[in-house]
């Protein structure tokens, strides 16, 4: 039986900012440097809801500590100075949300101030009650102790918990704590989400009510699947 969704939380890129196309542009221009071309499984698992320093652990451990040093440094200065748009009717969801005063949270493999950052960019700076960043855990995803945390901070079971998330390695992290994983995707990460557990896929979360989304935990009705 499916358990009542009481808490709902959202990874950060991908999920709330529209950030994945310049972070795979960013990898991108890396990859060429160092002679391959960055393909769609590589930013499947080691771009999409992955720390820096694990997309050159998976990506660039063939390179020289102080060349893994400058792609680092080169990573958290395009973070500073990114400017993401939020995802496609993510800001009225929450502030939907807010104003029902339904229990929310980010969970992120960012550290705290750049999650702060990229809220405060889109407007939507107060609006979650509860974070797990980074700082807040010894394994990132997809190990489940950030949603484990997570559902710690918000006084929940796991199954009471509905996740959003973008990335395979974030379902995974969501999927083996029990929580329920609706997949932000689109035509070519659809599939690999459905995979790993994600109940369902949307594109966005334009015209997306919170009844749509528990309803989609339950039998995928009220709301047009990008499958």
């Amino acid at each position: 039986m499916t358990q009542p969704i009481k808490a709902i939380i959202f990874d950060l890129d991908g999920v709330i900012i529209d950030s994945n196309p310049a972070i795979v542009a960013f990898w991108s221009h890396w990859a060429n440097h160092y002679g391959f071309d960055l393909t769609q499984d590589m930013i499947l698992e080691w771009v999409y809801g992955r720390k820096v320093t694990a997309t050159i652990e998976g990506l660039f451990s063939f390179t020289t500590q102080d060349q893994q040093h400058t792609i680092k440094e080169a990573g958290y200065a395009f973070d500073a100075a990114m400017h993401p748009t939020g995802i496609e009717g993510v800001q009225e969801f929450v502030e939907a949300l807010k104003a029902l005063d339904f229990p929310r949270g980010v969970a992120t493999s960012s550290h705290k101030e750049r999650m702060e950052q990229m809220l405060q960019r889109i407007g939507l700076p107060h609006h979650f009650e509860y974070s797990i960043t980074a700082h807040d855990v010894q394994k990132g995803k997809p190990d489940p102790e950030p949603y484990l945390k997570m559902a710690a901070k918000l006084g929940m079971e796991p199954s009471n918990c509905l996740v959003f998330e973008d990335a395979i390695s974030g379902v995974q992290s969501a999927i083996a704590t029990g929580m329920t994983c609706i997949g932000i995707g689109n035509q070519l990460t659809a599939q690999s989400l459905l995979n790993e557990g994600a109940k369902e896929v949307i594109e966005n979360f334009r015209s997306l009510t919170i009844e749509d989304a528990v309803m989609l935990t339950s039998n995928g009705f009220g709301y047009q699947l990008l499958l």
